[in-house]
């Protein structure tokens, strides 16, 4: 399991780019759009195109595509979505030790706190919803596993705010394209 923890915890590092060293530094767009991606097997609405990057990373169990974009809400924080291909690995976890990876890699990347854990569900997806916290920044993320991908939306905001409401409205909008 240890390899694998550790495949996912890019998964935590992506959450390292949510955090901007300056809250104010680009308004958000008001006008949102549908962003669709096949390859990850997800759609969702957001405020503006988002600036997706998509890498292979190179793991224990073969390489593995990620797609990562933040999106910067300005001085209320920041949306960071990220999609992982595990669909031709061949991984032995099960779901929930996946999803736990998720967190786990989340949290240390960061340094956060865990403030609460669910279980979530979004149609056929099963995935956890968690709220953290470190001294300069709130996290609120829900991540979900669907057909041999993981795609985690992950809300951010400075310490002693909440997070922004773009989140929220991001986040319902996701679906599975298969």
């Amino acid at each position: 399991m240890a390899p694998l923890r550790r495949s996912f915890a890019l998964l935590g590092l992506t959450a390292l780019l949510c955090c901007p060293p300056s809250w104010a530094q680009t308004a958000p767009s008001p006008s949102w759009s549908t962003y669709r991606n096949e390859a990850f097997d997800f759609a969702i609405d957001t405020p503006g195109p988002p600036p997706v990057t998509v890498t292979t990373t190179a793991t224990a169990v073969g390489p593995m595509p990620t797609l990562q974009a933040t999106i910067d809400l300005g001085p209320r924080g920041a949306l960071q979505i990220t999609a992982m291909d595990l669909s031709q690995l061949q991984i032995s976890s099960t779901v929930d030790q996946l999803l736990e990876g998720g967190v786990q890699g989340a949290l240390n990347a960061v340094g956060a706190v865990k403030d609460a854990e669910t279980t979530i569900a979004k149609g056929t997806a099963v995935g956890r919803e968690f709220t953290a916290h470190n001294q300069d920044a709130i996290f609120k993320a829900r991540e979900y596993y669907s057909q041999g991908h993981i795609v985690a939306i992950i809300g951010v905001a400075p310490a002693g705010s909440d997070i922004p409401a773009d989140w929220e409205r991001a986040e319902s909008s996701l679906e599975f394209l298969h």
